[in-house]
């Protein structure tokens, strides 16, 4: 406990560098209790203790003529946003590709629910023009890989249909007999 007290007390003698006595103040509250008797969790309320404990007349004061912020305080900020955006842009783009597949997947589904339709009234399979023209799946003609912007490929004999994606990616599969291959 005296540890921790020393180390507040050095930091506060850093008047230059107020960003950087905001966080180490906040990591030391932080590690110092783990949950409030109301159930809340402390790291928000000890942050904000923190830069109003800092701000307030026990911390750091600012001078009339202090106006704005130091270099170092605005470089500490674009590290820090660097490092994040350079966290989460991949986190996006894998999450665009699993979005794609999904709604690739999804409409592999309707067409072979459109083929099961047309072959329940016909007795045979059908492709994309045949479904679109018997109204089993209105708009079939049209409908696209979302990666690839291609229309599907139908193969299909009179007891069997398999739907293909026309993007060659593996994950996207394929629906035979109503089987999805994934």
């Amino acid at each position: 406990m005296g540890m921790l007290f020393a180390m507040q007390a050095g930091f506060f003698y850093l008047k230059k560098f107020r960003i950087f006595q905001i966080f180490i103040y906040m990591i030391v509250n932080t590690y110092k209790f783990s949950v409030l008797p109301s159930g809340k969790n402390l790291a928000l309320v000890s942050s904000i203790n923190a830069i109003m404990f800092l701000l307030s007349d026990l911390g750091m004061k600012m001078n009339k003529n202090m106006k704005g912020f130091t270099l170092i305080e605005l470089m500490i900020v674009v590290v820090i946003i660097g490092i994040l955006s350079s966290i989460a842009i991949p986190k996006f783009a894998s999450i665009k590709d699993q979005a794609n597949q999904a709604a690739c997947r999804s409409n592999l589904r309707s067409i072979a629910g459109a083929e099961m339709i047309y072959y329940a009234r016909y007795s045979t399979f059908a492709d994309l023009h045949g479904l679109q023209n018997s109204q089993a799946l209105m708009n079939a003609s049209l409908i696209e890989c979302p990666t690839a912007n291609a229309v599907y490929d139908v193969a299909f004999t009179p007891v069997m249909y398999t739907v293909t994606c026309p993007n060659l990616v593996p994950c996207h599969g394929s629906m035979t007999d109503g089987i999805a291959s994934w």
